[in-house]
């Protein structure tokens, strides 16, 4: 199983067993699979609460087992430009639901991510009353503050290796590119949890 890697903007590929060399994995603990009950579930006759729950769940759609990267990713993906400025990824965090965001360059090749942490911590001291950076900080590059060194997957990646890098790594997201580097989606510790509640079955985390 291949990752990329983009350093500086230049691509390299790397496998699992290196990207983990140096982190070592710690030890998942099994646990059993909980379902809420709703508040208005009432007790089954015959069997109890619980089995009323479970007899609600029959006539839904069967769940599908969740393999690669593909099945799980955000797509389309708001990406920004190396050429743009703080305040543009301020605007842009502020007016969507999201964390990260990968910069691209005029080729459409991802080539660094910033996300709203690294804002913060640019702006920690410099925010004005409106929560907006001053206007000198606004004006920095965006790529000056952004994070260079990406890892990187494409949409056939398999789900458990991402998830294994994730938390090894300590990385909540990776960007999903294609043979050339541009940016098809976008996969977030997240998306692997929803899947996991969602669609996939348990015995593929055990």
């Amino acid at each position: 199983m291949v990752f990329y890697v983009f350093d500086q903007g230049i691509r390299q590929e790397e496998s699992l067993s290196r990207l983990l060399k140096q982190h070592q994995t710690r030890e998942v603990q099994a646990t059993a699979r909980l379902r809420k009950v709703d508040k208005k579930t009432r007790p089954h006759p015959y069997t109890g609460t619980g089995a009323s729950a479970y007899k609600d769940n029959e006539n839904k759609k069967p769940r599908q087992a969740v393999i690669v990267v593909a099945q799980v990713m955000s797509s389309p993906v708001i990406t920004i430009s190396d050429k743009a400025l703080l305040k543009d990824a301020w605007q842009l965090f502020q007016s969507r639901a999201f964390r990260h965001i990968p910069i691209i360059n005029n080729n459409s090749q991802v080539i660094a991510i910033v996300s709203d942490s690294d804002l913060l911590r640019h702006t920690s001291n410099l925010i004005n009353p409106l929560n907006s950076p001053n206007t000198a900080n606004s004006n920095t590059p965006i790529i000056d503050i952004a994070q260079r060194h990406v890892i990187s997957v494409s949409p056939s990646t398999g789900i458990r290796e991402v998830a294994d890098l994730m938390v090894s790594r300590q990385i909540s997201c990776l960007p999903v590119v294609n043979e050339t580097s541009q940016v098809e989606g976008i996969v977030t510790r997240t998306d692997i949890l929803r899947a996991l509640v969602r669609q996939a079955p348990i015995e593929l985390w055990v």
